[in-house]
């Protein structure tokens, strides 16, 4: 995520970063890369195009809500005459004598939106592409969503005293309780599970059909096939994984409460503790008993796995079954693309290494994030990490050391993975920050965020932020700048819709505006 900060009210911007790019504690931007091969930068023509999404003076508060894939903005608007109505993309829906105090969903494909309204009667009722649906005398806010391939929509609706699932206008039977999650979707959409309380006991509902009753349920997952569905359940303060119906052993606890099918559908994997002894649950079959068992990955195609383990004081990577060497600690395991490679951070005593491909790196003394560090190049044959060594912050691209005056981010591969680039600041104090783009720091600015590479791997994009009293943000591509606005808007990316057009959300004088960026030569 590119972005990050807390949301103050209703306005959902960054006006303000601070050290929002350089904080050991979480840097949230990409970083940097040793040039393989070394373009030459070109400031290239840009044209803008701004369309007026928001004037944040008409929106309710907390009531706008981004799209996901940050095109697209709506929001909650109240007139004087205590009417409401949703905007989106600027355009005004009908108005309504009351608006739900819930934000308007977008689809996941970003094309449809819905929300709840209400009549002077008492009714509620839920709006999907402006088409209202039946009236209720309460709708659950939590409730309503899209299924992902955005076809279908689900909610909860209380009818009677009773609530029931709404799925595509259908109500399915009424139970006294549902769930604080929102129905869950399988991936192709064409399956819903959720859960619900009857009397003492919680089911699962999954198509219509109710399943077995337990004292409590977590965490219902699908596979990503959408052919298998799996859930955690307890009863009588024992807990087991249930998938496609079938119980496993029962544990103390099943550690986070949760069952992980692997990429290709075809591997289940979860991690059980009773008294004290951790086992990890592969396709069914307990592993080797530890003191601690944690972190559990599938590789990308499904075939390999890794985990952290430890006995006693002695920590290691399982790797497809075998133990590791023995360190203090593990953290950031992560796979190649390609799932040929592997890469992890043992910490050892004071100081940690990177382990690639079982290769131990040089012992340094810190990281910037141990939880999401080394990064693979989309081909899976480069490796970057950041990591502080002899008191200075440093990008480590291919074993080659790049040390910094300021703080790295962390790296970006371009899609052709031929160049890399990353964030940093240029001093101890981090007044100053730019890119760096394949060994070369490009223009300073007062603080920078992540880099995004355009498709053809040909441009890059970022945002730059000028002023200590009063900030100012530009975005910038390759050279070139566009003009400043006063603020950024969480949950929105600065994305490319095509090799030479890219876009962002903005802020001017407390307007929201899709700025589209054409790029040429």
């Amino acid at each position: 995520m590119r972005r990050i900060g807390k949301v103050a009210g209703l306005v959902m911007l960054i006006i303000s970063p601070g050290i929002a790019l350089l904080s050991c504690a979480g840097c949230d931007f990409p970083p940097a890369i040793t040039p393989r091969t070394t373009q030459k930068q070109v400031t290239p023509k840009i044209t803008l195009k701004e369309t007026l999404f928001c004037n944040l003076e008409q929106v309710q508060e907390q009531m706008l809500t981004i799209s996901d894939d940050g095109a697209h903005v709506a929001y909650i608007s109240k007139h004087f005459w205590d009417v409401y109505a949703v905007v989106v993309d600027g355009v005004e829906g009908k108005q309504y004598d009351v608006m739900a105090v819930v934000k308007p969903v977008f689809s996941p494909d970003s094309k449809r939106v819905a929300y709840i309204a209400g009549s002077v009667w008492g009714k509620f009722f839920v709006v999907v592409d402006g088409k209202e649906g039946k009236h209720y005398e309460h709708i659950a806010g939590h409730g309503l969503c899209f299924s992902p391939d955005s076809k279908h929509v689900a909610y909860y609706a209380d009818v009677g005293g009773k609530f029931v699932a709404v799925v595509d206008g259908v109500e399915g039977k009424p139970y006294d309780v549902v769930s604080e999650n929102a129905p869950l979707f399988s991936p192709d959409g064409k399956h819903v599970a959720y859960t619900v309380q009857s009397g003492e006991k919680w089911m699962v509902v999954l198509d219509g059909a109710e399943g077995k009753p337990y004292d409590k349920l977590y965490n219902l997952v699908f596979s990503p096939d959408s052919k298998h569905f799996a859930y955690v359940a307890e009863s009588g303060g024992r807990q087991c994984a249930v998938i496609d119906g079938v119980e496993g052993e029962q544990c103390d606890h099943l550690w986070g409460y949760e069952v992980i099918f692997s990429a290709d559908s075809i591997h289940t994997a979860y991690v059980t503790d009773t008294g004290r002894k951790f086992r990890v649950v592969l396709d069914g079959a307990a592993g080797n008993e530890y003191d601690f068992a944690h972190g559990f990955t599938f590789s990308p195609d499904g075939k390999r796995y890794a985990y952290e383990a430890a006995t006693g004081e002695r920590h290691f990577v399982v790797l497809d079954g075998k133990e590791g060497k023995p360190c203090n600690r593990v953290y950031s395991m992560t796979f190649s693309p390609d799932s040929q490679r592997f890469a992890y951070i043992a910490g050892t005593g004071n100081t940690a290494r990177a382990v690639i491909d079982g290769v131990e790196g040089k012992p340094f003394t810190a990281f910037v994030n141990m939880d999401d560090h080394i990064f693979f190049s989309p081909d899976s044959k480069r490796v970057a990490y950041t990591a502080r060594i002899d008191d200075k912050w440093a990008m480590v691209l291919d074993g080659v050391e790049t040390k910094r005056d300021g703080i790295v981010g962390p790296p970006v591969f371009s899609p052709d993975s031929s160049r890399c680039a990353y964030a940093t600041t240029l001093d101890p104090d981090n007044k100053k920050a730019c890119v760096n783009m394949d060994g070369k720091d490009w223009k300073t600015y007062d603080l920078v965020y992540a880099p995004v590479f355009s498709p053809d791997s040909k441009h890059v994009v970022y945002d730059a932020w000028t002023g200590r009293e009063v900030r100012k943000v530009r975005v910038v591509v390759d050279d070139a700048e566009t003009p400043e606005y006063d603020g950024l808007v969480i949950g929105a990316n600065l994305t490319f819709d095509s090799p030479n057009k890219c876009r962002d959300l903005m802020m001017r004088d407390m307007k929201i505006y899709r700025v589209e960026i054409t790029i040429s030569e």
